[in-house]
């Protein structure tokens, strides 16, 4: 073995060094590499986990004002509709109003011109009347020879004339 070490030429004192110099070595590389690396991995850990902790909390907050901004939208649109159906049934109320005042006028207007009518034909079938009396007295007048006067035979004939017309008013003439 000795041998051996010979030809590895192999020196305790140098391999003892070599373990001292390594400890101290991994001693002086754990507060100057290990220990500043680690506490660079943590922080970057935590900064993130701080990234997805406001993530998520910007994302419910999205959620939330996306559920209010549709909630007042839907409100919106409810108070709008129940405004268009109120407008629609004070739109029809005063659709009726105005169809039953038209319809009243119209009724009234129809009423004045029967009246109208009624006044007009009545006044022609007095005019008629005594245009056929004075002609029937005229015409007896002629035939009876003059033994009667002409007013007086308009007189009597007169009532006749208005019954067989209908009954227009007795006027004098």
């Amino acid at each position: 073995m000795n041998s051996m070490l010979q030809s590895l030429k192999f020196d305790p004192v140098v391999f003892l060094a070599q373990i001292v110099i390594f400890i101290a070595l991994v001693v002086i590389m754990r507060f100057v590499f290990w220990e500043p690396m680690l506490a660079n991995i943590s922080k970057r850990d935590r900064d993130v986990d701080d990234a997805y902790r406001q993530r998520d909390a910007l994302e419910a907050d999205m959620h939330a004002l996306r559920d209010d901004y549709q909630r007042r939208m839907a409100a919106v649109e409810a108070e709008a509709r129940t405004r268009i159906q109120e407008s629609i049934k004070d739109a029809q109320a005063q659709r009726e109003l105005l169809l039953n005042e038209a319809r009243e006028q119209a009724e009234e207007v129809i009423r004045q011109g029967i009246a109208s009518i009624d006044a007009e034909r009545a006044a022609v079938l007095a005019g008629m009347t005594d245009q056929i009396a004075a002609v029937a007295a005229t015409a007896a007048a002629n035939a009876l020879g003059g033994g009667a006067t002409e007013v007086l035979l308009r007189r009597e004939l007169k009532p006749i004339v208005a019954q067989a017309t209908g009954g227009g008013t007795e006027r004098s003439a």
